[in-house]
């Protein structure tokens, strides 16, 4: 890989996973963007909190929900030729940790189901740049936890142990997910992290990837930029029924509309009464869960690198 530009221009995709400090990386970046122009590289923001959120972003999300994803994907090809005209930049770092789908779909069970049809359309809609991929993957014992608070806020309702058995329907593993990404990308262009890294040595771990394409890039300390903290608890818990209460009076369709604000003026308050660690897994399922994700970190080349 190069940071400087060819032929072509190109993308630099940072695809989460989702719950490894994805929002934080993107308010990081979002605060960096001169050193990453400086460094001739154009960063679309993603501080979905702050409401500043790049159209590309919405195009990409709605290739996947909409009706007419064609119409979508096309107006993504016409953003991206406008941030790189506009800018004069040679390359694109795009952060969103939902562009391979969610590890959790009601429709399928399995850990990322849907992955490798996103990554398809990825390839389809990056295929005449060059593409760089950062991946940060992280230990089934902490995501799975971490990423069921995310689920409940997003409206799930079931437990725990209920969600954990559909999401490790068959083999648990990222192997899958990052093969697909080097199969559509080259393998060479394709670069795995563990989040672990990134808690315990941020700025080694920052300059190891983003530091990669700009230098210049000051240290980044994860707590200045810590956005989405944990909920648990009976908060949780509270969380989970009033889901499964506002899913049996509302239409699918007005849910859409209502959940947010009910994540805005009734869990975020009752948020700030919460122990704010995640619901713990029973000690023999999160000894496996460890055992399977070593077995992961051996494959992808990662048992060196925390």
């Amino acid at each position: 890989m190069t940071t400087t530009p060819g032929d072509r221009r190109r993308i630099i995709l940072h695809l989460g996973a989702p719950k490894t400090g994805s929002t934080s990386l993107q308010y990081y970046l979002a605060e960096n963007t001169g050193a990453l122009e400086r460094a001739g590289i154009v960063y679309p923001e993603r501080m979905i909190q702050h409401g500043k959120v790049d159209m590309l972003h919405t195009h990409l999300v709605q290739m996947r929900t909409r009706s007419k994803p064609e119409a979508a994907f096309a107006a993504a090809r016409a953003r991206l030729n406008t941030l790189f005209e506009e800018s004069g930049a040679h390359s694109l770092l795009l952060s969103n940790e939902s562009l391979l789908g969610e590890p959790y779909h009601a429709d399928k069970a399995g850990f990322f189901p849907h992955h490798a049809k996103w990554v398809a359309e990825l390839k389809r809609l990056f295929g005449d740049y060059d593409v760089d991929v950062i991946y940060f993957t992280r230990s089934f014992e902490s995501f799975l936890p971490s990423y069921y608070v995310q689920y409940v806020r997003k409206g799930g309702a079931l437990t725990l142990k209920d969600f954990c058995a559909h999401v490790r329907h068959g083999d648990i593993s990222w192997c899958p997910l990052v093969a697909s990404l080097k199969v559509a990308f080259g393998d060479e262009n394709v670069r795995i992290f563990d989040h672990a890294a990134l808690k315990d040595k941020p700025a080694d771990t920052i300059r190891a990837t983003f530091g990669w394409y700009a230098p210049a890039l000051p240290d980044f300390n994860a707590i200045e930029y810590n956005q989405n903290p944990s909920v648990g608890g009976g908060v949780l818990a509270a969380y989970r029924l009033l889901n499964r209460l506002f899913s049996s009076i509302a239409p699918h369709a007005r849910q859409r509309h209502l959940r947010p604000k009910m994540r805005k003026y009734l869990f975020a308050p009752l948020a700030g009464f919460s122990n704010k660690q995640p619901p713990k897994l029973p000690a023999a399922e999160a000894a496996e869960l460890r055992a399977l994700f070593e077995q992961d970190r051996a494959a992808l080349g990662l048992e060196n690198k925390r």
